[in-house]
């Protein structure tokens, strides 16, 4: 009986439930993602589900129309490690501020697929991050202000107390 008993628990880890696999599957929280600049920093989430043979070492691609460290700032490479399945793993990625009025840009992150059949990719494995721009864009009597104090500046010209305080603004 005893010899039985310890066969038949050999065998357990084999025995897997309906609908579930042993294979794990990655996903990310989230389709999309708004940010402002202004706002320094936006958390990316995967969730790992079902699975066995933690850890897990997922390293996301970037891409997009934002710039690595003008827009954004992420580690190199930008890993997601899971020492367990059934768990969620987040990372932040840092937003530039920058004094720029620009067009709001985008950050496209993927979840690579596995090259040895070790996990699946669950039903979201790109996530769009769009970069809000928080710049106001100066008007064109100020812009123009702007380039006359710039070009005083620049032929070493006596600025007036205005465009010392817009250049400084602005520099």
């Amino acid at each position: 009986m005893f010899k039985y008993l310890i066969i038949f628990l050999e065998f357990i880890p084999l025995i897997v439930a309906p609908g579930h696999s042993l294979i794990p599957t990655f996903s990310f929280e989230a389709a999309m993602l708004s940010v402002s600049e202004g706002d320094n920093s936006v958390e990316v989430c995967i969730s790992a589900h079902d699975g066995n043979s933690p850890p897990y070492v997922l390293n996301v691609s970037t891409d997009g129309d934002a710039a690595l460290h003008s827009d954004y700032v992420v580690p190199d490479p930008f890993d997601f490690t899971f020492p367990v399945t059934d768990i969620s793993v987040c990372n932040n990625v840092t937003i530039v501020n920058d004094r720029l009025s620009e067009k709001n840009e985008t950050l496209i992150l993927t979840i690579p697929s596995s090259s040895s059949g070790s996990y699946e990719l669950g039903s979201i494995t790109t996530l769009t991050i769009t970069i809000v721009d928080d710049d106001d864009c100066p008007s064109c009597k100020d812009r123009l202000f702007l380039f006359v104090c710039k070009n005083k500046e620049m032929r070493g010209d006596l600025l007036p107390l205005p465009c010392s305080s817009l250049l400084a603004e602005n520099p």
